[in-house]
This record gives C-alpha cells, structure tokens and sequence, in this order.
C-alpha cells in the first residue's frame, strides 16, 4: 500500500475534494474544451469500433439474448466503484473478459460502449447526469478495442493455454491503449476551474500509470479483476 500511500500524500486540495465528489450529481452540461475533447474522444471510438465490427471476421453467431445480458451485466458492474488512491476502478473485466469469447469479437467495442452508457441511465433519466455526459461514458469504452485487435490480428476464437502469448498481448494492448487515450483525455482540464496545468501532471505521471497497469496485471482474468479503465479522468463525469 507504500505507492497508494505516496499518491495521496501528493495530493492537493483541488483533487482530495475531487476524491469526496464521486456521487455527487453532475447535471451541468459538458462545456468548451471538455465537450469537443470527449466529443472528439467519443466520436473516435465509436469509428473505429464501427470499422472493427463491420471488417473483423465473425468466429461465431450474434446471440442476441447472449449480447444483450452482458450488456446488462456490464452496466451493472460500471455502476460498481472501488476507491484507490484518488480514483476509483469498477469491476467490468468480469464481463469483458467473457464477452470477448462468447460474441463476435469485433462487435465487443460497440457492446461495451453500450453498457458503459446504460450504466449511467439511472441518473440521466433523474437528472442528476447530464446527457452530454454520455460521451465520457463513450470514451470510458477504448479498453476494449486494443484486446480486440490484438485477438483479431492473432485469429484468437476461444482461450487455449498454448495462446498465452497472444492472450498476454491482449492484455498488453489494453493498458497501452487505455492509459494512452486517459492521459490525452486528462491534457483538456489545465483551463478547468478546479485545476491547474501542475496538477494534470500529477494525473498523467509515469507513477500513476504504473499504479493502473499494475493493478490489472495483478488481477487479470482472475477474480476479482478490476479495469484500469475505469480509473476516471481529473474531472468526474
């Protein structure tokens, strides 16, 4: 606990009441650099695992009973949070790990963008979240396109022991893609009004991409995983 220690120790007023606002409502709408940056984000995403569900070749038949119960599953676990250090993490490897072999693979982006967005449905639909705030949900979604790819390019259809190089690439792929889109993501608050350029750094350091990768590596695919992904960005959505 030495590392998550030394994260909060660095912490500054601004992100310690960040930490205490996680269920607090967010009926503002996303405005300026925040919108087109998770538009941006969002629409990206969605291109790209449009591409993939269209061209990677299809292993097995949409079930659609099947795909709509890990949606659900999803959103589910996406309402999950668990603290560590100033973020937290939810638990959907549960499901994501499954859903890459139990459904077309390429169509494994688009089916998690779906959960990650019903997951925040309750609040929408009180009020408490604005709709707009659906692209961060969007965006929350690029984990899975890097394990997707890397099990497409490798013609992957179920787990095998002999495939563990591939599987671990997957793996790979997913804290490499899922930090890389996060930090890009968290460059847009230095104009934010609870936080400065200085602080951003401290978000996106080498320290606490260590501390996400670390902490999947540990987990995955055993139980209980928990997603680096699903580490928020500076500002809560």
């Amino acid at each position: 606990m030495r590392i998550i220690d030394d994260l909060r120790s660095g912490l500054t007023p601004a992100v310690e009441e960040l930490h205490q606002s996680w269920d607090k409502g967010r009926p503002e709408p996303l405005r300026g650099r925040e919108l087109a940056a998770e538009a941006v984000t969002a629409a990206a995403f969605l291109a790209v695992a449009t591409l993939m569900a269209v061209l990677v070749p299809a292993e097995r038949a949409f079930d659609a009973p099947l795909a709509a119960t890990l949606v659900a599953t999803y959103a589910v676990m996406a309402r999950v949070r668990f603290p560590i250090g100033y973020g937290f993490t939810i638990p959907t490897q549960l499901v994501l790990v499954p859903m890459l072999f139990l459904v077309p693979l390429g169509e494994v982006p688009l089916l998690v963008a779906a959960g990650m967005v019903l997951g925040g449905l309750p609040e929408y639909l009180r009020g408490d979240r604005h709709p707009t705030r659906a692209l961060a949900a969007i965006g929350d979604s690029w984990h899975a396109v890097g394990p997707v790819a890397v099990l497409a390019a490798a013609g992957v259809a179920a787990p095998e022991l002999g495939d563990w190089p591939v599987l671990l690439a997957a793996l790979v792929a997913q804290v490499v893609v899922d930090n890389g889109v996060a930090t890009l993501r968290e460059m847009r608050v230095d104009d934010a009004a609870a936080y400065t350029p200085g602080q951003t750094l401290t978000v996106t350091s080498p320290r606490w991409a260590f501390l996400r990768s670390s902490i999947w590596v540990r987990d995955w695919p055993m139980p209980p995983p928990i997603d680096s992904g699903r580490v928020p960005s500076t500002i809560p959505r």
